[in-house]
């Protein structure tokens, strides 16, 4: 290479190279460079590696899987769960399931894990499992292998937002004379609807799978049903007020302190009855005309009410 140089500089002008000399002194500084970096070439270390063949559930492409290598008899999973990919992890207990499974057959067999935490970190042997993981109303599951001197983690995106839902009665507080109760109802693309849970009271969150959902409301004295279709986004919660076009009605009842009661309510719309024993109860009812009857003691007493919507009314049976 010095001779390259030597003959180079032979072919000097004055302070100028003549172009065969440049050239030739290119070709030596190229050829200095690409020595150097091979002889440099970075080689990732091999200590956190391993190789082999990896089941398709454990792709490390999949940036919410790892698979790293441990001591035998450390083999395991460890498992974490996010409300949405870019969410933190739920610190909140979560719902877990681990089972054995036959790979070849794709059955399930016993649990080997069941508990509620927000993360996992179970050392279990070598072999194929099944992993299921709800947090409220939302759930999922995958399939993965625990190869020798391996453990697994997994973090589940699960998607999911809230929903906390009050009832009111359009002109009125009724809050404080009737409960509400709620049902919520998923709608997935073109598949049945899917009862996914009932009786949820006023102001309870419920946790869900983003998607469609119809809420329906009723109070728990009365007749009304008043309905409201919602998007649950992941991430957030949806606060959701239902208006019910209803009226109230108040039943009094006379000398009715140490006598057995049962009254009734009947509509002459459409025939709902509701009936009961305790005394002086609050309805939620749709407007229209109602017959109360209430048997005190011996007694029977009768009144036809026109409810108006909007309006409480006060029903006195008795003497």
């Amino acid at each position: 290479m010095r001779s390259f140089l030597t003959w180079a500089a032979q072919h000097k002008k004055g302070h100028r190279l003549t172009p065969v000399a440049f050239a030739i002194l290119a070709a030596a500084i190229i050829v200095v460079f690409s020595s150097s970096k091979g002889n440099s070439a970075y080689r990732p270390p091999t200590d956190n590696f391993f190789t082999g063949s990896l089941p398709p559930a454990l792709s490390l492409s999949d940036e919410n899987t790892f698979v790293r290598r441990a001591a035998k008899g450390s083999e395991g999973i460890e498992l974490a769960a996010r409300l949405t990919q870019d969410g933190g992890f739920i610190q909140r207990p979560v719902s877990w399931q681990i089972f054995e499974r036959d790979a070849e057959l794709g059955l399930v067999g016993k649990t080997v894990l069941s508990n509620k935490t927000p993360i996992v970190d179970a050392t279990l042997p070598p072999g194929a499992y099944r992993i299921e993981v709800q947090y409220g109303y939302a759930s999922a599951r995958r399939d993965i292998t625990v190869l020798p001197r391996t453990r697994v983690g997994v973090t589940f995106i699960l998607n999911v937002g809230g929903i906390r839902t009050l009832s009111r009665v359009v002109g009125m507080n009724a809050a404080q004379y009737a409960d509400a109760k709620h049902s919520i109802i998923a709608l997935p693309d073109n598949k049945p609807e899917t009862l996914i849970v009932e009786n949820v009271a006023q102001g309870e969150t419920v946790r869900l799978a983003a998607g469609e959902y119809r809420i329906e409301s009723r109070f728990n004295n009365g007749n009304t049903l008043a309905v409201a279709n919602v998007t649950i986004k992941p991430g957030i919660l949806t606060s959701l007020n239902i208006d019910h076009q209803a009226a109230l009605a108040k039943l009094a009842l006379l000398s009715a302190s140490n006598k057995p009661v049962v009254w009734q309510v009947y509509s002459l719309k459409n025939q709902w009855v509701k009936t009961g024993k305790n005394k002086n109860p609050s309805m939620i009812l749709a407007p229209g005309r109602y017959v109360f009857t209430a048997n005190i003691g011996k007694d029977k007493f009768s009144r036809t009410v026109s409810l108006t919507k909007g309006k409480a009314t006060t029903i006195v049976l008795g003497k």
